[in-house]
């Protein structure tokens, strides 16, 4: 009988090739093998004679490969044979091939059909194998008289798929290894659901890669080597983890991702594009892939874009609104990441501060089976307390709850929670217990933690630097901790295989994983250590770490990195108007240093002067609360440009004029009313004291709803009777009466009446008008007639009154004063000074008070209406006042906004002012007509 397929077999695998030809021979494709056909041909004859005029005979030659095989000489001759004669060959792996030889390198150029371990569950692939080569070999045979027509069994419905349900069952029970290699059976047979899972699986595997043994990487290699998207992306996370194999990963995923149908590798390519693994770092990338996935139904993704608007970047500004958006999409599709980004969003960021959805999002988490929920509500209770509170492990009880719970359900990260709260605590025992605990379980966290603690114990760098190495190697991030020792402590390891070099590689991986800290010490090192690193231009590599930082999105380096365009004597880099690029982006996040920069460099050498450019980020410094400088005011940043000296003025008054948000123009009426008297200032005295003026009446109106229930109250009458100062303890109620033997109106008078001369008017104060706060315009009113009276002194042109300039400083009076031996005298000069300084500080309460009230300071306001409170027990005077907190002033705000106040201030008008202004008016113009 004609045979169609020759079977090539090692002895002990007689039962395969038995099956195999039953499976064949029922599809009317007949087998030869031996001893079955040898036995019935002419006896006499060769074995090897028959062998080849079977092999010549035959269409295809199936090959049972196992090590056995490999190193059979009859095998070895058969495939030669084959070969020679040019037959189709399929070679069956029905063993794990360890030998690597001459026959195995010959056919690793065949199409390979894995079997193992199990041989039996790949016959179905190995028929149709048979069947599409057999149809192809008769059509291509135009002298065949073979009327044949095969059918090929390729699976269209897969409900009934037995690799796959075995999958399912083995993956269900935690039996990985065995259920991939079902799944990898049925994916090979076409099964879009067992692709599917595969993928799933693979992703999600991440550190655990190692799970997978490499017989099975063999087959996958093989499968992927045939163009199978999903081998392909399995290829990928075999090589996604392992240091310095970011390229390989890369290249599989564009591979994987040729027939659209796998979100994992979309998101894993915006992964590795946003990282820099790989390939050239692209944010723009990274998002196209991440929205790709996204529309394919990952939910995942939305974690990812949320990430990114949740951090920023140098081509996507932080938005926490498009972030939660976001999150909230993979929220809604049970998302165990989007959940946890989210929840730690609502209990992180303080604008977005909601403990309430943070812990739903929690409990959403543990409702979906997700136990790392747990840990999640451990955190919310735990890092929400405050730093007093850690301390103590009496207060982490809640949390402490949670956490146990979650070590109970063995989430690993509990562990190093665990570690970690009772290290805050104090209880270091404890503490080294759960981290070690937690290496045991291979939790990532508890290696740090372990690092940590070691560190922080005694210095002890041996081990510290032992977990920290542990960590990054196994779990590839944490490179700051061993920077930290490495360059902070000067510590040096002892295994004689990581050198500097080594440090570096692993700063630069975490580097690219948006960890701004990496980057800070790649810096360090290539600027300390630039000879042990071997750079002939350190520099170089400096200013690619700064690049790298300011496309990632941190603003330092977006401000570093712009600031290289504009050294004039770098010809290959100036380039200001790059570099002014670089700077608005990093300007844009709220960097201060930018915004002033962009202020200053809008007129300078390189840039065209441009006055908008000048004013915009002006206006940006102000809106944003950025105009505030330690030790300085921007009022006297912008008048330090030179090219807008003339302007600065001007500006802010204008900048003043149209301005409505309360924030915003008390930052203008601070920078103007605190800038110093005697600075250049293009601003009249008139303008300058009715800008004053406004700010008085609305620091008045302020104090009047602030100080409202304490006027109120049964106890004000007292307080006013008894003449108790909260803040000075009678000073004001003992200096401004003429009584007061010391006070600058008695020793005033005094001098007026001896010299003869002609007394300005003094004005009754009442003594509501003194508490419980002395009100803006009582202390401007008083300052007026100080101001006044000395004026007046110094016209009479009496000595000392003659040395003396209204503009003199508050210590050449005194020096003055202490030379004088007329008693009267010398006690009126240091009663105006102290009386002047005073009312300075008066004022300066009153703008807190007021400066508070607008931007919302609750707690300024609660320490003042407390300290009245306390003044009244100290006292022992009986009051019905209410509890002074955060919630009351809140709502005393909500109930009198300042935009309401400042309308009934402009329907009211208060005549006082007039003459307050009209008394400083009159002294000012006297003095200069003086000077």
């Amino acid at each position: 009988m004609k045979h169609d397929i020759f079977i090539s077999y090692k002895s002990q695998d007689i039962a395969v090739t038995k099956a195999i030809a039953h499976i064949m021979e029922s599809e009317d494709i007949i087998c030869w093998y031996a001893p079955r056909n040898l036995d019935n041909q002419a006896a006499g004859k060769d074995y090897d004679d028959k062998i080849v005029e079977a092999i010549k005979a035959c269409k295809i030659v199936i090959v049972l490969l196992s090590d056995e095989s490999l190193e059979s000489e009859w095998v070895k001759f058969e495939v030669a044979c084959a070969q020679r004669n040019k037959k189709f060959i399929i070679p069956y792996v029905i063993r794990e091939l360890t030998i690597d030889n001459g026959l195995l390198n010959r056919l690793t150029n065949k199409h390979w059909i894995d079997a193992y371990p199990n041989p039996e569950k790949k016959f179905n692939i190995l028929l149709n194998n048979v069947k599409l080569a057999m149809s192809q070999l008769i059509g291509s045979d135009k002298d065949s008289e073979d009327l044949r027509k095969f059918k090929i069994d390729v699976i269209q419905d897969f409900e009934n798929d037995f690799d796959y349900e075995e999958g399912e069952v083995l993956y269900e029970a935690n039996e990985t290894v065995d259920a991939v290699r079902a799944f990898l059976t049925s994916a090979e047979n076409g099964n879009p659901k067992a692709k599917k899972i595969l993928c799933e699986i693979f992703y999600n595997l991440e550190n655990k890669i190692q799970v997978i043994p490499n017989d099975l990487w063999e087959i996958i290699d093989r499968q992927a080597k045939l163009g199978h998207c999903y081998a392909n992306f399995l290829m990928h996370a075999k090589y996604y983890k392992v240091n310095e194999s970011e390229f390989i990963s890369f290249e599989y995923l564009k591979k994987a991702i040729k027939d659209s149908s796998i979100p994992e590798a979309f998101l894993r390519l915006g992964i590795q594009y946003g990282w820099g693994l790989g390939v050239k770092q692209s944010h723009t990338l990274e998002m196209h892939y991440y929205n790709k996935a996204a529309s394919m139904g990952f939910g995942t993704a939305y974690s990812y874009i949320g990430q990114i608007y949740g951090n920023g970047n140098d081509k996507f500004e932080r938005n926490l609104e498009l972030a939660i958006s976001n999150y909230e999409k993979g929220v809604a599709e049970n998302n165990r990441r989007a959940l946890m980004m989210l929840c730690q969003l609502y209990f992180t960021e303080e604008t977005h501060m909601d403990l309430e959805k943070a812990k739903s999002l929690a409990q959403k988490a543990i409702d979906c089976g997700y136990d790392e929920g747990y840990v999640w509500m451990g955190d919310i209770y735990y890092w929400t307390l405050e730093e007093s509170q850690i301390g103590d492990i009496n207060n982490c009880k809640e949390a402490q709850k949670w956490y146990k719970t979650a070590a109970t359900k063995e989430v690993k990260s509990a562990y190093s929670s665990l570690a970690n709260m009772y290290w805050n605590a104090g209880e270091n025992e404890m503490a080294f217990r759960w981290a070690h605990n937690g290496v045991m379980h291979n939790d990532s966290g508890s290696y740090q933690a372990l690092g940590w603690f070691y560190e922080h114990e005694d210095g002890q760098y041996d081990e510290a630097w032992k977990y920290y190495l542990k960590y990054y190697d196994n779990f590839g991030s944490g490179a700051e901790n061993l920077a930290r020792l490495y360059i902070d402590y000067e510590y040096r390891p002892s295994e004689e295989d990581y050198n500097i070099k080594n440090l570096v590689a692993a700063l630069e991986v975490c580097a690219k994983n948006s960890d701004k800290i990496c980057i800070d010490y790649l810096i360090s090192l290539h600027t300390k250590y630039a000879d042990a690193l071997e750079l002939e231009n350190p520099q170089q590599k400096i200013m690619e770490y700064e690049r790298l930082g300011a496309e990632l999105g941190f603003s330092e380096y977006m401000h570093t990195f712009g600031l290289r365009f504009f050294n004039k004597e770098d010809k290959q880099n100036y380039n200001p108007y790059r570099g002014m690029q670089w700077i608005e982006k990093s300007a844009q996040k709220m960097y201060k240093d930018s915004v002033l920069k962009l202020i200053e460099i809008s007129g300078r050498e390189g840039i065209e002067p441009d006055s908008s450019i000048h004013e915009k980020w002006c206006d940006f410094a102000l809106v944003n609360g950025l105009a505030l400088m330690a030790g300085d005011t921007f009022l006297n940043h912008i008048k330090g440009c030179a090219s807008y000296k003339p302007q600065y003025s001007d500006y802010l008054i204008k900048r003043i004029e149209y301005e409505t948000d309360a924030k915003v123009k008390a930052e203008i009426y601070k920078m103007i009313i605190t800038g110093s008297r005697t600075e250049e200032r293009r601003l009249s005295d008139a303008k300058y004291e009715s800008l004053l003026n406004d700010v008085k009446k609305e620091q008045d109106a302020v104090l009047n709803v602030v100080y409202g229930d304490i006027k109120s109250d049964p106890s004000f009458e007292e307080v006013c009777a008894k003449g108790i100062d909260v803040f000075k303890e009678k000073y004001w109620s003992d200096i401004l009466t003429d009584q007061y033997e010391y006070s600058i109106f008695k020793t005033y008078k005094d001098i007026c009446m001896e010299q003869e001369l002609k007394m300005i008017d003094t004005h009754p104060i009442e003594a509501k008008n003194l508490y419980p706060a002395i009100s803006s315009k009582t202390a401007l009113s008083l300052k007026s007639w100080c101001l006044a009276g000395m004026v007046d002194l110094i016209k009479s042109g009496i000595a000392p009154f003659n040395e003396i300039a209204i503009t003199d400083t508050h210590e050449h009076i005194l020096n003055i004063a202490e030379k004088e031996k007329d008693e009267t005298i010398q006690c009126y000069l240091v009663s105006y000074v102290e009386t002047i300084f005073e009312i300075d500080e008066i004022i300066s309460n009153n703008h807190n008070i007021w400066y508070s009230y607008i931007t919302n300071k609750y707690e300024d306001i609660v320490s003042a209406l407390e300290l009245y409170k306390n003044r009244l027990n100290d006292e022992g005077i009986k009051h019905n006042l209410p509890e002074f907190n955060e919630d009351y002033v809140k709502e005393l705000i909500e109930k009198n906004p300042i935009d309401k106040l400042r309308e009934n201030l402009k329907s009211n008008t208060i005549t006082e002012d007039e003459d307050f202004n009209h008394i400083q008016e009159k002294f000012l113009e006297e003095d200069k007509n003086q000077e």
